[in-house]
This record gives structure tokens, C-alpha cells and sequence, in this order.
């Protein structure tokens, strides 16, 4: 299965929200896949934020691709050293609505609970949503 991901994988591309032409179509091509880990959650302040971010993040996306997001559910800071850092705090429900409104099916949804409390991060679940690109945001 390895062997198999190593040949179908034509390219992984960084996606830097700051930089201005970094998902630009004559840098990025179209991909089949995105995949996104507790990223959309740290960068943005509001739902409206995240949603821009959602919707710029994949818009490289084909039409039939497919997002798979790790979302921190609940959540309030994380802690880097001794520095303290905001995280937009959603709930499943909220994020579902947001990535349908971003042109995408959900195929598959699930939670996982929080490990164990801690001082470093303050999440109460881990949302995981694989969703497939039917439109344009």
C-alpha cells in the first residue's frame, strides 16, 4: 500500500496562508487531495475568517477531490513554551455547516475525545471530516 500512495502522489505542495501568490494556478496545479491538521482553527479569529481560509486553502481543489480535516473541536488555547496562543473554538455541527458552504459533500464524520486534560491545550474533541469538492466556493 505504501509502494501504491508513493506512485499516485504527483506532488506535495505548502500551503502559506501569508503569502499572496502561493496557490497560485500557475504555481500550484489542480490536486486531487487536501489534507489539513488543526491548521484552519489556529489561523483563523472568526467563522468568517475560517470559512475565507477553507475556501482559499482549497481552491486548488478538483471538482470530486477530496479534503480531509483534523479540527480541534472546543477549543480554547494552545501553549508554545510559555506563550499562550488563541484557537477558534467550533463545534462539529458548525464546522460541517462551514465546509458544505464551502462546495463539498461530507462523506465521513467523526469525533474522537481529548486524550487527557493539560495545561499545553484545551480541547474537549478531535473532529475528523472527509468530504469530497462538488462546487466552487
Amino acid at each position: 500500500m505504501e509502494d501504491q500512495a508513493r506512485k499516485a502522489i504527483k506532488g506535495v505542495y505548502k500551503w502559506d496562508n501569508h503569502e499572496t501568490h502561493g496557490l497560485d494556478p500557475a504555481v500550484v496545479p489542480q490536486v486531487d487531495c487536501v489534507v489539513s491538521l488543526w491548521l484552519l482553527t489556529m489561523i483563523s479569529k472568526t467563522k468568517d475568517d475560517f470559512q475565507r481560509n477553507l475556501e482559499r486553502f482549497t481552491s486548488r481543489l478538483k471538482i470530486g477531490g477530496r479534503l480531509m480535516m483534523f479540527v480541534p473541536l472546543k477549543m480554547t488555547f494552545y501553549m508554545v513554551g510559555h506563550h499562550r496562543y488563541f484557537c477558534l473554538s467550533l463545534e462539529e455541527l458548525e464546522v460541517q455547516e462551514l465546509v458544505i458552504k464551502a462546495g463539498f459533500i461530507i462523506e465521513k464524520s467523526s469525533l474522537i475525545n481529548a486524550v487527557e486534560p493539560s495545561d499545553c491545550v484545551n480541547y474537549k474533541h478531535l473532529g475528523f471530516v472527509l468530504a469530497r469538492k462538488v462546487k466552487e466556493a
